[in-house]
């Protein structure tokens, strides 16, 4: 026998969602499938689904109720865990093996989830049969299919209901996403599954709404064997005490035999029932990863590693199970897409920078309007690069830069950050020196610096106890004003601190490893979330005006990770090289990233 399953999820939001759950086990449970469909609007509604439909699972599998008590008391407890939502609407089903046949079961709450079941050329709505809240339970049928479905996923099929029917069940899942609003926030989620028993003998559903389905009733085979038998002995009619004895031992060798060839047979079926089992549930949590990767790629990758969990545990029992070979190369194939990982086999080189000067290293990049700009390690030489053509042009050497340590490139300004001579401003096409800004006794530890917008910041690290601070310096008609703290209120505590970005508001990486966003001097919020797996060290990181992302390298886990302004993970690269990375900036307009390795800069493309 076979059941085949599918389920489709829409993109949710924390207000409103719609989620699916499908779990298919094995003959050990009583139970062979369970299927629910949940939507609501309530705060964070998409996560308060998540837990309560795991923990609905686990009392769906510890319960030892019968089917239509289970789908009571699951309906029950799922009410009460949600009383807070509105427009709560719950449908569950389950399907139970009765003998050759599977009884299908079904309750719900509310009018937006419908359940569909096509059957020949008929459509009927099971919600239809039951009255409110009432239990509806019938056969399925060999080429039966059946549809649990929000209105949402109804409506963008009406008036072609039909279509539900038709599409192949490997296809529903792209059938259905490919019918809803693109991008967009659309609460939406539906289950398919389809008998296939072709050796069972069909009966008629009755479609009235007083519909009720029998149980099969099946004697013991064993006992149908030995009556056979025993109707075969009496026929012989022995003679003598010896003729007796050797039927009898005929008898038994043939119940014996009997019983031998049934247990392998319940054995042999059992051992199929659970290999189904397993593959079904890596089927499902597959869907599942499908569904959550745009909405939870955290969660998206939990059901990923499940789905490849159960996968091992069917090739464990049977390695050349064709079924569940193709599910792991179709998981394999997929798996970047839904984790949103790129393996990258070779980081291709841009620039070596002992072609510019022999020697010449950075561990700095600061990048504006096409170019980028580099200080030497030894603060002996300031170059500025053409991003398009590569080509070079060297700005100012140690007479100019003194005891420089930090750069920074805005338009066509070139600022530096010297010990001895304070901060020169260098116009990058004449490569003549403006205004300085003398040292100030009052720096603690400049770590960085940033020209934005005209104006100039220095990211100072500061000294225990006094904490840091960010100075801002703004043009004025004789040069820079005196410095300014741009940290107000509550001081920060900036001590420790190693990287500076400026996109409007101000983002720091700390001496806690953390990234921290101030804006117009104050911490904004910001937060990551949606990872596969925690950030373990930031070394540095990229943001300016010009970009939609952040860009963050994880030393420990070798990865460049992507994450929206306000922290939501969208995608990750992962090389060991990145690893040796010290700095990089982005060009989102060509798509390109630029890795600074010492004399070396790396560049990969940005994918969509």
């Amino acid at each position: 026998d076979m059941l085949k399953t599918a389920k489709v999820v829409g993109l949710n939001s924390d207000q409103e969602a719609a989620l699916a759950l499908i779990r298919t086990f094995d003959l050990e449970s009583r139970t062979n499938s369970f299927f629910i469909i949940i939507y609501t609007s309530v705060e964070d509604a998409f996560t308060k689904i998540r837990q309560t439909l795991a923990e609905v699972e686990e009392l769906f599998l510890d319960s030892e109720k019968s089917p239509a008590e289970k789908l009571d008391e699951i309906l029950s407890f799922l009410k009460n865990s949600l009383k807070e939502a509105e427009d709560l609407e719950i449908l569950v089903a389950s399907l139970q093996l009765e003998g050759a046949k599977r009884v299908f079961y079904l309750l719900g709450l509310g009018e937006k989830i419908s359940a569909l079941l096509f059957r020949d050329a008929k459509r009927i709505n099971l919600r239809q049969v039951g009255q409110g809240e009432a239990l509806v339970s019938g056969f399925l049928e060999p080429g039966d299919r059946v549809v649990l479905l929000t209105d949402t996923v109804e409506e963008v099929f009406n008036p072609n209901l039909e279509a539900l029917h038709q599409v192949k069940i490997e296809e529903f899942e792209d059938e259905v996403l490919s019918k809803l609003p693109q991008g967009e926030i659309f609460p939406a989620a539906a289950i398919v599954f389809e008998e296939e028993l072709a050796e069972i003998p069909r009966e008629v559903l009755d479609d009235s709404p007083k519909a009720q389905f029998l149980r099969p009733r099946v004697l013991p085979i064993l006992k149908i064997g030995f009556s056979k038998v025993w109707e075969k002995v009496k026929l012989l009619k022995p003679r003598s005490r010896r003729s007796w004895g050797v039927l009898v031992g005929i008898v038994i060798m043939a119940l014996l035999f009997g019983a031998f060839s049934l247990t392998r047979l319940q054995k042999t079926r059992l051992e199929h029932d659970r290999l189904t089992g397993y593959i079904e549930t890596a089927r499902s949590e597959y869907n599942n990863a499908q569904g959550l990767k745009d909405s939870s790629p955290a969660q998206a990758g939990e059901s990923l590693e499940k789905s490849k969990a159960a996968l091992a545990s069917v090739l464990a029992l049977d390695t050349k199970n064709t079924e569940a070979l193709d599910l792991q190369k179709q998981i394999e194939e997929n798996s970047w897409k839904i984790l949103k990982i790129h393996q990258l086999q070779d980081i291709p080189l841009w620039l070596d920078l002992s072609l510019i000067k022999k020697d010449f290293t950075s561990d700095r990049l600061s990048f504006s309007v096409g170019r980028i700009l580099l200080l030497n390690s030894d603060g002996s030489s300031l170059v500025v690069i053409s991003e398009s053509t590569k080509s070079h042009q060297i700005l100012a050497g140690k007479e100019k830069l003194g005891e420089s340590t930090h750069s920074s490139l805005n338009g066509e300004v070139a600022w530096i950050f010297s010990k001895d001579k304070g901060v020169i401003k260098i116009d990058t096409t004449t490569d003549k020196s403006l205004e300085t800004i003398k040292v100030d006794d009052e720096w603690g530890g400049i770590v960085d610096i940033y020209g934005f917008g005209g104006n100039l910041y220095l990211l100072d690290s500061g000294n225990p106890p006094a904490g840091g601070q960010i100075w801002k310096y703004l043009p004025i008609v004789t040069g820079y004003s005196d410095k300014k703290a741009y940290l107000v209120g509550e001081k920060e505590d900036l001590i420790g601190s190693k990287r500076m970005q400026i996109d409007g508001s101000v983002w720091v990486l700390n001496g806690k490893g953390e990234i921290v966003k101030y804006t117009q001097g104050v911490k904004d919020h910001f937060s990551i979330s949606g990872m596969d797996k925690p950030i373990s060290k930031i070394k540095t990181f990229y943001v300016s005006d010009t970009t939609e992302k952040l860009y963050i390298i994880d030393e420990d886990n070798s990865r460049l990770v992507v994450l929206d302004k306000s922290g939501v993970y969208k995608t990750q690269y992962q090389s060991e090289k990145l690893k040796e990375v010290t700095d990089l900036i982005v060009e989102e307009k060509s798509k390109k990233v630029y890795l600074l390795l010492g004399n070396k800069i790396l560049q990969i493309d940005l994918k969509d």
